[in-house]
């Protein structure tokens, strides 16, 4: 049986120490001929060839992926963040014809892992990539970074920008800034408020809706009550409903039924029954 000594090189792989762990079979240290990582692993699985690697290629085209991912299908989130990045603006999803419709590209450098790797490093817990400060621009070094959902909703190309007291911000920015519903902010923007009184909660509360609850009358079934009244005795979502009639010109028969009868589709046969309009 032959007898490998530490700092001799088997089969391409230097043999660095024996594992300081007891084994049942002879284990040691090994560095990778690919990489340079050193990993432990079974002196004979070295000796016969079995071992290719530490670990590393598994990539793609067999290029060292660096314990990114493994035969086995394993794939860590920065290489999955890699393959989305690629398949975003190559492939073929319809999803993702924005991204090709504009002309966003990956840069050349990281369409090799590896590349990819050493510029943006690992991707931390809780963080996806994002193309900053130019939202605009391509995946390439310098314009991204690992960034949070919130950091992530601030910076789309499609965000609102309002300028309030001076200030630009997106829309997303101030209601988070000012501890405001984005949702409720933005229907009244929509509505055509201005952003002086759509960030006003006191003002919107009192006056916006305080009176429209109670003098919203509606009939249904015959008889006529307000919204909110009808919203409360049926156990009803009342702004839902409301949203509804203003927005989209519903009767408030229609409306109603909608909600109190979701498993009939459109609620429209309800309407021939139970015909209610707005007072």
């Amino acid at each position: 049986m032959i007898k490998y000594l530490v700092g001799s090189e088997i089969n391409g792989f230097l043999f660095v120490s024996e594992s300081s762990e007891k084994e049942y079979r002879r284990t040691g240290i090994f560095r990778c001929p690919l990489c340079g990582n050193n990993f432990k692993t079974r002196v004979d699985s070295i000796a016969t060839g079995h071992t290719k690697s530490c670990g590393c290629k598994t990539g793609r085209g067999g290029k060292p992926t660096h314990f990114h991912t493994s035969r086995d299908g394993y794939r860590s989130h920065t290489y999955v963040s890699w393959q989305s990045m690629l398949a975003r603006c190559y492939g073929n999803d319809p999803a993702k014809e924005e991204y090709r419709s504009k002309g966003i590209i990956v840069c050349e450098r990281w369409h090799d892992f590896n590349h990819f790797l050493a510029d943006m490093g690992e991707r931390p817990k809780g963080k996806t990539i994002d193309r900053f400060p130019n939202k605009f621009g391509n995946y390439e070094p310098g314009n991204c970074r690992w960034a949070t959902n919130k950091q992530q909703a601030n910076n789309l190309t499609n965000n609102r920008m309002v300028t309030y007291k001076g200030v630009t911000k997106t829309l997303p920015e101030w209601c988070d800034e000012l501890k405001l519903n984005y949702h409720r902010v933005i229907c009244r923007l929509n509505r055509g408020i201005s952003p002086e009184e759509a960030f006003n909660t006191k003002k919107q509360d009192s006056s916006m809706y305080g009176k429209r609850k109670t003098s919203f009358i509606v009939t249904y079934n015959g008889k006529d009550k307000s919204l909110k009244e009808w919203a409360d005795q049926l156990k009803l979502p009342y702004e839902a409903i409301r949203l509804k009639i203003r927005n989209r010109g519903w009767v408030a028969a229609k409306a109603i039924n909608h909600y109190r009868f979701p498993h009939l589709t459109g609620a429209s046969n309800l309407i021939n029954h139970t015909f209610g309009h707005i007072n």
